[in-house]
């Protein structure tokens, strides 16, 4: 990931710092949210993701999919079956 966008480096950093945020009726959801400075913006992102096989495919699919459109100006998620992403230049996440 070192020739990838200030962006998919916050994003693809925490996908590799998920934690158990959640376990509910023997599903496990790892989650993990960030926040990093890029000029004179903040760009807020989250990673989240069942504990399945493919939660790591998953995750990088997404994240490909987040980065296919270059025209992405304030923000973007993309929701996939077993894991989501999301960023957005304003914090979208409460306390």
């Amino acid at each position: 990931m070192q020739n990838c966008s200030p962006r998919g480096q916050l994003i693809f950093s925490l996908s590799l710092t998920l934690k158990v945020k959640k376990i509910t009726k023997g599903r496990i959801l790892l989650y993990a949210a960030g926040e990093k400075k890029l000029g004179k913006n903040k760009l807020y992102a989250t990673v989240q993701c069942q504990l399945t096989i493919d939660c790591k495919s998953c995750l990088a699919w997404s994240i490909t999919k987040l980065f296919k459109n270059v025209n992405i100006k304030q923000g973007a998620r993309v929701l996939g079956t077993n894991c989501n992403v999301r960023y957005e230049l304003y914090p979208f996440l409460r306390s």
